[in-house]
Parts: C-alpha cells; sequence; structure tokens
C-alpha cells in the first residue's frame, strides 16, 4: 500500500514539475525577450544630427529633461512624459544622458539624446523640471551625480515608475512620500526605509519632487506636474493634442492574482511560437502609439515587435524625438503581421507595407485613425482578440494601464475567450508525458531490482 502511495505521488510530483519547469523556462525567455537590449555602443559612427528644432516661442521657455541611459531604458517611461511635455507648448523639452550616444529603449528602438549632462545648456538656462524613468542602471554614477546637481539647482524632479530607484538612489525622496510600480514598492521600501512609500496612489506630487506608480501613470503625473509648474491651461492643452483620458487618482493599483500569473505562465511555456509583429515607424510617429505597440505586445509573452522604417538612419518623431528602427521594412523576413503607426509620412510607410503584406500574405494594419490617448486601450484590444481577454488584461496590469476590457468585451469580439485553453491542453499534454516517463522509469526500476534480488 505504502509503495503505491509513493509512486502516486512520484507519478504526480512529474507532472508538476514537468509543467513548471516547461513554463518557466518559457517565461525566462519570455522575460529576456522583454528586456531585450543590445550592448551600448561605445560611439557613433559618422556624424550625429542635430536636436530636432524646438516649436517657436515669443518668450523664452523653462527647459523640461527627460534623462536617459545608453544601458537601457524603458520606453513608455520616457516617451509618455516628453509627449505630454512637448503637447503643452509650456516647455523646452530635451533628452539628456550622459553623453550623446545611441539609447536602446525597451521594445526594440533607439534613442538619441539632444544632449550629455555636461552641456552648457544645462548652466546657461533655467531647467524646470527632470523626469527619470527606468534606466536598467539605476544607479548610474554620472546620471545620479547630475540628477542631484539640478535638483540642488531647483528643478523639481518627477520620477516615473521604478525611475523611483535612481531618485532613491540620490537620496532625494528621503523623508517624503513617493510611489512606484507595484512590483518594486515591497523591494524598495527594504532598501530605502527612510521614504514614505505608498501603494495605491496613482501618483504623489510634492513642491520639489514628485512620483508617478507604473510605466502609464506617466501620463497622468506628468500632467499633474505640468498644471503644478504651469498652470491647468498648458495641462489642458496636452490633453486637447494627445487626446488623453484624465484618468487622475481614480485607478486602483492592480494585484496579479494566482490565476493571472498562472496565464502568463501557460502563454509562455505553451503558447507556441510568439507572433513575429512588424512595427512600421515612419517620420513624425506617434509616440504614444509606439509605445503601446513596443510595450504591450512583448508582456502579453506572446509576441515579439521588430520595429522596421522605410530607410536607416535616424527620424524624428511627432514631438521631436530622435529614433531609429532596428531594420529596414524592403528587407524584413519571417513576420507573422505587420503595423503601421501614425506619422507625417504614413502614406508612404502604408504604401511599402502594403507591398510586404501582399507579397508574403501578412494582415496588415493602419493606426492613422486610431487617437494616440486611445492607443493602449487599441493595441490591448487586439491582443485579446488575437489571444484572449485574460492575457491582455495582465499585460494591461503590468504597465498600470486602467484598459476599458476589464469591465467591458472589446469590440470585435463576440464570445471572448476568457482564459487560453489550447495553451492549458498542451500544458497538460507535457504533464502527462513527464508523468509517463516517470511512470515506465519507476516500473522499470522495480522490474531491474526484482532480477537482481531472484538472480
Amino acid at each position: 500500500m505504502r509503495g503505491r502511495l509513493t509512486t502516486s505521488v512520484l507519478i504526480t510530483l512529474a507532472f508538476v514539475m514537468t509543467v513548471l519547469v516547461v513554463a518557466g523556462w518559457g517565461a525566462f525567455g519570455a522575460m529576456s525577450r522583454m528586456m531585450a537590449l543590445p550592448t551600448a555602443p561605445s560611439a557613433e559612427t559618422g556624424a550625429l544630427p542635430e536636436p530636432a528644432p524646438q516649436a517657436v516661442s515669443a518668450v523664452e521657455r523653462p527647459v523640461a529633461l527627460v534623462l536617459a541611459s545608453s544601458a537601457g531604458t524603458e520606453i513608455t517611461d520616457l516617451v509618455a512624459p516628453a509627449a505630454v511635455l512637448a503637447a503643452s507648448g509650456a516647455f523646452e523639452v530635451r533628452i539628456v544622458a550622459p553623453s550623446r550616444i545611441a539609447v536602446p529603449l525597451t521594445g526594440g528602438i533607439d534613442l538619441l539624446p539632444d544632449i550629455a549632462l555636461n552641456d552648457p545648456l544645462l548652466r546657461q538656462r533655467r531647467v524646470a523640471l527632470v523626469v527619470v524613468p527606468l534606466f536598467l542602471d539605476a544607479s548610474n554614477p554620472d546620471i545620479l551625480a547630475g540628477l542631484r546637481a539640478l535638483a540642488g539647482a531647483g528643478a523639481h524632479v518627477l520620477s516615473v515608475c521604478e525611475g523611483a530607484r535612481t531618485v532613491a538612489a540620490a537620496g532625494l525622496f528621503e523623508g517624503l512620500p513617493a510611489t512606484t510600480h507595484f512590483f518594486a514598492l515591497d523591494s524598495l521600501a527594504k532598501k530605502h526605509p527612510g521614504v514614505a512609500w505608498r501603494s495605491g496612489a496613482r501618483f504623489i506630487t510634492g513642491e520639489r519632487v514628485s512620483s508617478s506608480a507604473g510605466v502609464t501613470a506617466a501620463l497622468d503625473a506628468t500632467l499633474a506636474v505640468v498644471a503644478q509648474l504651469a498652470g491647468t491651461a498648458a495641462a489642458r492643452r496636452a490633453v486637447n493634442s494627445l487626446g488623453l483620458i484624465e484618468h487622475g487618482q481614480g485607478v486602483e493599483s492592480p494585484e496579479l492574482d494566482f490565476a493571472e500569473i498562472g496565464v502568463l505562465l501557460l502563454g509562455a511555456g505553451f503558447g507556441g511560437r510568439p507572433a513575429q509583429v512588424g512595427v512600421v515607424v515612419p517620420a513624425g510617429v506617434d509616440e504614444l502609439q509606439l509605445a503601446a505597440l513596443l510595450d504591450l505586445h512583448p508582456r502579453s509573452f506572446r509576441a515579439v515587435p521588430r520595429t522596421l522604417s522605410l530607410a536607416p538612419g535616424w527620424l524624428v518623431s511627432r514631438h521631436g524625438l530622435r529614433l531609429r528602427a532596428r531594420g529596414v521594412l524592403g528587407e524584413a523576413a519571417g513576420l507573422d503581421e505587420l503595423v503601421v503607426a501614425a506619422g507625417d509620412d504614413d502614406g508612404a510607410a502604408l504604401a511599402a507595407a502594403r507591398g510586404l503584406a501582399n507579397r508574403d500574405g501578412l494582415p496588415l494594419e493602419d493606426l492613422a485613425q486610431v487617437v494616440p490617448g486611445r492607443s493602449f486601450d487599441h493595441v490591448l484590444d487586439g491582443i485579446a482578440r488575437r489571444v484572449d481577454v485574460t492575457t491582455a488584461r495582465v499585460a494591461a496590469e503590468m504597465v498600470e494601464w486602467p484598459w476599458r476590457a476589464a469591465r467591458e468585451v472589446p469590440p470585435g469580439i463576440e464570445r471572448p475567450r476568457a482564459w487560453p485553453w489550447s495553451a492549458t491542453l498542451r500544458a497538460l499534454g507535457w504533464g502527462s508525458a513527464g508523468a509517463l516517463l516517470a511512470a515506465w522509469v519507476l516500473t522499470r526500476g522495480r522490474h531491474l531490482a526484482g532480477v537482481r534480488r531472484h538472480g
């Protein structure tokens, strides 16, 4: 009796461990793809393009800086505040890094900073605001020193998402309330106990230092800081220009439960080959559309975005960011679908993309009519249609976006799949294979033991 019980337990363990190992390996690969960044380049070849020209203003505007690191920077953390600040018309917005070399952004696109931290502009002009996104080298000594100097000179500091790691390391949160991505709250509270870390707040504004929760909370936090520093009219200009939804503090902090974690593991381990999504980046590309595409697809664990442009080299986005796609549209291969982001020459980009789609039989989507402020909803709706609603909901929670489909069925889905059943069946198949193998090994072992005893 005891032997049969032991055998049953071992076979069950083999089933569970097979599923967990395969799912864990898939999740590790998906996480690696999500944060995959090329080695930071030591130098750029050829002459670097000049910073994009700023909008003409009758009066000299204060400077707003968005920090970046060539070790890698989170895309939405950087481009969302930059777009809001530029659209407000109240600031001269500059991207600044320790040195003026290419900055790889998560999702697979490069950004060229406007200036370096030692640029004379930072001593000659009044810097009103410094935005600190998530860097992969959160304690970069050059960035910490530059941030302390700018804050000491009177600049307001806004940390976005896990940019709170850098602001806390610089000592600027000490004794103050602050928030960050819900994943990072516990670890930051242990590392920086002198900070009054708050969960559940979408953003916290202060006299000298402010902070936002995860990723897309940057939009609401930046609007609040713009209103504080430049007035509500400036914040309203940004809202109208970008078509933003003003959430304020009216967004609950997400909490991933075991079922949702199970969805991620099932999708990563048993969802099949991730879809290769070609993201066509035209000149004048809308930054919020780009951020939604490059941030959400990897977080679904079921797709890998690949940025493509009409020609190699740098292009300028809608609000003056210099960006460089990782590939050229005419040379792309191995794609499963194409998406053309809105931009100044999206007509040319769409025509070229249509030629590739016709050649390779690919589905093609044009985002020209998608309002920038609705971009995250639009991409999440697409993930729900292609994968399932639960996977899209988890991706929305990871970027702390209040997806409308958490409350209603996305358009075009008559019977939304609430659970990834195909991946579940594959997991059961793998687990059964592991259990059968364990049963065979146990049976074979007992047989050999019996032969030796009677031999």
